[in-house]
Formats: C-alpha cells, structure tokens, sequence
C-alpha cells in the first residue's frame, strides 16, 4: 500500500477524501493507535465522546464502535458502490471529530499523535477548586483550595498558607472513570506523610458548563491518626490559585464568617456541619475491643427519638426511629421493657398494629410493627449476651 502523508497545512477533509479505501481504513487504525496510546482512554470510549454529527442521510446521536466497524467491513466488501461512499464519509467524520476534539497532529506516514494541549482537553476536569468538609474536632467547616492540571496532576493547600507559598502542600493525580467518578489521591513526602483519598460522584457532568458542585467521600488519618472518612463538597472556582491571596480558611460554626460563606455557598456549610453521616472514625490502635453498642450515642439517639415521639403521638415517625436503633444494634433490654410497659413511652404503640420502616434508605426494608420490632431487639441482646468478651491483646 503506498505511504500518504497528512499534511498539517490542508484541510484534513480533502485530504481523507483523495486517500484510496486501504488508506483511509490505515489512517483509522493509526488514530486509534494515537488515541490510546497517548490520551490514556480506550478508542471505543473515545468516539462515545464525540458529539451528534450527520453523515448522509443519517443523523447519529453518537459515534459507535460497531457501526464504525461496520462501515470498516462495507469498504473492504466494495460491492455496492452507495454503501462504500457512505461508509468512507462516516469515517472520514470520525477521524475529523477525533483530531478536532483531541487537537491530534499529523505526522508523515498519516500518523496521528496528541499534543500536549490535545492531552489537557482529554481530562475534562482541568481547573481550580474549593474542597469543602466538617473539621475533627466537629467545631468547623474546612475549605481547601485544590488545583487540577492539564494532565490530571493535583495540588492542595493545606492550614493556614497562601496556596503558591505554602510549606505545606499536598502532590497528588486526579482519575476521571470515563463513566461516573472523579477520584484524586494525594501524598507527601517526608515523615510526616499523610494521605488522602477523594472520590466524587460526577456522573458524566463537566465544567464550566454543566458542573459546579459535587459530592464525595475523604478518606486519611487525622491528628490522632485514627481513619477518618468525611462528607466533602468539590466546588468549582472562578479564583486563579496561583494568586497568592488564595488560601486555607476555616469556619467557626456560627461565627460571622461562617454566615456570610454559608449565604454566599447558598446554605451547604449548614449543610456540612454536625458529626452525624459528616464524618465517621475508626479506631487507630490495632485490636482495640468493640463495644457491645448499649451507650453508644448512634445508638441510643434513635431509641430515645422514638420515645418522645411516641408521647407526641407522631406514631410513624416513632416506628421509622426505633427501626433505626434496632438496625444500629440497640440492646438495653432493661430500658426497653420499662418503655413497652403501662406508663411508658411505648407503651402504647407497642400493642398497634401500625407499621414502618426506615426513611431516606437505599435498602428495601419490611415494614414492621413495634412489638416485631421489640421482639427483634430482644433476639439481638440475647445473642450480644452470649458474646465471649472481647479484651485487648497484650
């Protein structure tokens, strides 16, 4: 098959026209080369990519690896001559599209390869952000100026320092799944290294245009090093971080700074604030014991919830809480009975015949009634009671 080449000063539709079928089929496979060598993405995502684009008579919604394939299959069968000619402009779209969206440069030899400014159009998330979340100590609402390169490398500053100056400053690479998630690992060198890992929901979503929040998990080690994970909110940023004004701030709750960041961010520092589904923390010593879960405050929130709210008479919201203290493990047998009894707060409920289950779940739960749910309480503490203590190895 004689050599072409694709010259960078011609139209690179004319171009692809004047190429034979042979020419046009090995141009496809050296962009597709191209494209998963050097922008890291498979070809079959990358023309998923590309945007609704008309070829004949027929209007697509979007590439698709298997009609490229197909119309691949109808050049090399040249029977019918309308099928070829469409088949040809198909895929001279899709070359044109890709080379356009990547910013891919023609070599001799009708090679493609992607730039750098081609690579930073790659990763859609290129640009500056704010990392919002609930301190440890539970008091204040961090935020975090993060930058995102060209290349998915990212920086974070951390406590108090400008962003370009600061002694403190945390490397790390972005990864975008090419379906819902963003995740950035972060590292930093020395002793006192300490990682942190983000994921975020993205779901296809992209700034500027159509992105400007969204919602993760953190994972690290805090100040006690035990685990850590925490509700974070990735915003994005009109700042330039490379101004040296950018930095670190921390919110009091209630304070007037605070006020005036949660009217400015529309409420989600209020949002963000209280350690309940904000911030959760694992013990940081191996072989700790657990609890047997009677005085833990998860616990006993919900159980004491259902309590008062069986003397409001607000009868479903009562069994929606004392599912949630069955479900976290409650087990104070002495409470409960005293509460089911004439005089107590259940008492009254528990011989209902209503029924519930919990709200805001993902899980399709059984609805039950409170003397079920007593009874399933009661099954649970005996079990807990036949536990061997769990001491601490020494």
């Amino acid at each position: 098959m004689p050599k072409f080449n694709l010259s960078m000063n011609k139209d690179l539709r004319t171009q692809l026209e004047d190429l034979s079928n042979d020419q046009l089929i090995d141009a496809l496979k050296k962009l597709q080369i191209s494209i998963k060598g050097n922008a890291g993405i498979a070809f079959g995502k990358a023309i998923l990519e590309l945007p609704p684009f008309q070829t004949g008579n027929e209007r697509l919604q979007s590439a698709n690896h298997a009609t490229l394939s197909r119309h691949v299959n109808a050049i090399r069968g040249l029977k019918n001559t309308t099928a070829v000619a469409h088949a040809r402009g198909y895929i001279i779209r899709v070359i044109e599209l890709c080379c356009g969206k990547w910013n891919l440069e023609r070599r001799p030899g009708g090679d493609f390869v992607a730039t750098k400014t081609g690579a930073a159009e790659l990763f859609r998330y290129e640009g500056d952000y704010y990392l919002y979340c609930l301190t440890s100590k539970e008091d204040a609402i961090n935020k975090y100026p993060l930058h995102i390169d060209h290349q998915g490398n990212a920086r974070m500053a951390l406590h108090g320092y400008t962003y370009e100056n600061s002694k403190d400053i945390i490397h790390g690479v972005a990864y975008y799944d090419q379906d819902s998630a963003l995740s950035i690992s972060f590292h930093k060198e020395g002793k006192k290294e300490k990682y942190r890992h983000y994921l975020f929901s993205v779901m296809n979503y992209f700034p500027p245009n159509n992105f400007t929040h969204a919602y993760g998990i953190s994972m690290r080690t805090n100040h006690l090093k035990r685990p850590v994970a925490r509700t974070e909110i990735l915003v994005c940023s009109q700042d330039q971080f490379e101004d040296t004004k950018t930095v670190f701030k921390e919110y009091k709750i209630d304070s007037p700074e605070f006020r005036r960041e949660d009217v400015a961010m529309k409420g989600f520092l209020n949002w963000l604030s209280g350690k309940y589904n904000r911030l959760v923390t694992a013990p940081a010593t191996p072989n700790e014991p657990w609890s047997m879960r009677i005085e833990e405050e998860y616990v006993n929130v919900h159980f004491n919830s259902a309590c008062y709210l069986a003397i409001k008479g607000e009868s479903k919201e009562c069994l929606t809480n004392l599912y949630q203290a069955y479900l976290h493990g409650y087990n104070n047998i002495v409470r409960l009975k005293a509460e089911i009894e004439p005089g107590g707060c259940l008492a009254g409920i528990y011989h209902s015949e209503l029924k519930g289950r919990p709200r805001f779940s993902t899980i399709s739960h059984e609805e039950l009634s409170c003397r079920e749910l007593v009874e399933r309480i009661e099954l649970r503490a005996k079990h807990i009671r036949l536990l061997p203590v769990h001491r601490k190895d020494v």
